[in-house]
């Protein structure tokens, strides 16, 4: 998989901005059309049964708004994540899968053999035990790259999920302004009240809809990294969830001469 495309980190503050923003621009409106109106209802010309149905849808707008900054607050605490994972994701590759991937086939059966001359168990255990150490640098290898590639995912989720996110803030504080602003004028002021708190009910249904989608998506991924750990304590490649014994370990000098009397034999310890 290749790196999927990201915003540049100009674009990223700048969507941070905007984000930022909105909490000041939400109240700024929103606290104007509640002024506004509460002002409206306590004129002497203004019957009460109005004021008794307006305040509490009134009172619905302040509520409504008030969770979906609460919830902004939340979501902008992980903002800078998928950034970080992104570079993270290029800094496992780069410091860590590609050089045991060298290291690998450094030490594979093609670079790395044992002479004719050394022949017996203590030449297959030395075989062996150097193709424990290739498998297990291949499988480190591995992990990293699907490890790589859930970041990336994740990034790209989030990426997404906060761009969406914004573009349904951005366009319901563009509407409270706008309601803000009518408002103002006094035309249909406490008319539009309830107009108003639907607007905020649907924008801050659809942000808790994104919220949900991206829950059930990134909780499947981070199933994947449950996935990957068990794969380093059970696979085969690392025997009892260890690293294999290495080859200094197992085997010992020779206690006899090798067959030109130059040579030394060896022997398992």
């Amino acid at each position: 998989m290749t790196a999927p495309s990201f915003p540049s980190q100009s674009e990223w503050d700048t969507l941070g901005q905007k984000l930022g923003g909105v909490p000041g621009q939400a109240n700024g409106a929103v606290g104007g059309i509640y002024d506004l109106v509460n002002d409206i209802l306590n004129q002497w010309w203004c019957p009460g049964w109005v004021a008794d149905w307006v305040k509490p849808i009134l009172d619905k707008l302040v509520e409504l708004t008030n969770a979906i900054l609460t919830k902004l607050e939340e979501l902008l605490i992980g903002f800078s994540f998928p950034i970080v994972a992104f570079f993270v994701a290029n800094d496992w590759n780069d410091m860590v899968k590609n050089p045991v991937n060298q290291i690998a086939g450094e030490v594979s059966d093609g670079n790395l053999h044992v002479a004719d001359y050394w022949q017996g168990t203590a030449a297959t255990a030395y075989t062996n035990a150097l193709k424990a150490q290739t498998d297990a640098m291949t499988e480190v290898g591995t992990i990293i790259g699907d490890l790589q590639v859930r970041l990336w995912v994740i990034a790209g989720l989030l990426i997404t999920f906060y761009i969406a996110v914004a573009v349904i803030l951005i366009q319901w504080i563009a509407v409270m302004i706008a309601a803000s602003a009518a408002d103002a004028t006094g035309i249909g002021a406490i008319l539009g009240i309830p107009v108003q708190v639907g607007d905020t009910a649907v924008s801050g249904a659809a942000v808790a809809g994104l919220i949900a989608a991206l829950l059930a998506v990134v909780g499947a991924e981070l199933q994947s990294y449950t996935t990957l750990n068990g794969r380093i304590t059970s696979s085969q490649k690392f025997p009892k969830g260890n690293w294999p014994v290495a080859v200094a370990d197992v085997l010992g000098d020779a206690t006899e001469s090798g067959k030109d009397g130059h040579i030394p034999n060896w022997r398992i310890k």
